[in-house]
């Protein structure tokens, strides 16, 4: 069976209560998908 992952830049950062967690961006997904972060990147604001 062939599954298809859509993650989006907000992907597993905030709870269900809109809270950001004392962990890694992402760590709450690292069980989902089996894997950790390596990376990430945030978008700065246009001067």
């Amino acid at each position: 069976m062939e599954v298809t992952w859509f993650l989006t830049c907000r992907t597993g950062q905030k709870d269900r209560f809109g809270r950001l967690p004392e962990a890694p961006f992402g760590a709450s997904i690292y069980q989902l998908t089996d894997n950790e972060l390596s990376f990430y990147d945030l978008l700065l604001p246009q001067d």
